[in-house]
């Protein structure tokens, strides 16, 4: 499942972008609890999330790299509540679709091997 510091950044940066733009009026609870029991559900789900651990900080990288890095610290700096919550939103967002993705391919192959089955 979604692990639970994701979990707690959901929470904190979705506060964060709606008070950023001064989205504070009653229905603001009701999304927080929203968010609050999607993540507690995420959490708790077989949704399975890339692990950062195959991560090799010590190996050498490609040049490219580098101004990459640069490039994305520039631009969290110039917005950071909006980029940091489309980070964090896209990694959330990412398990659900790619465990949607397996589910369809896999019922696909099983249909794939029903009709060749049937057929011979």
């Amino acid at each position: 499942g979604l692990p639970s510091p994701a979990a707690a950044v959901l929470l904190v940066s979705t506060m964060w972008v709606l008070l950023d733009i001064d989205w504070a009026d009653k229905t603001l609870a009701i999304f927080a609890l929203f968010i609050t029991f999607s993540g507690g559900l995420l959490m708790v789900s077989n949704v399975i999330y890339y692990r950062f651990k195959d991560l090799n900080a010590v190996k050498k990288v490609p040049f490219f790299v580098m101004p990459a890095a640069l490039l994305a610290m520039v631009t969290i700096i110039v917005g950071p509540v909006q980029i940091l919550y489309t980070v964090f939103l896209t990694y959330i967002l990412s398990g659900p679709i790619m465990f949607a993705y397996r589910r369809i391919r896999l019922m696909q192959r099983r249909a794939e091997r029903a009709k060749r089955h049937t057929e011979d």
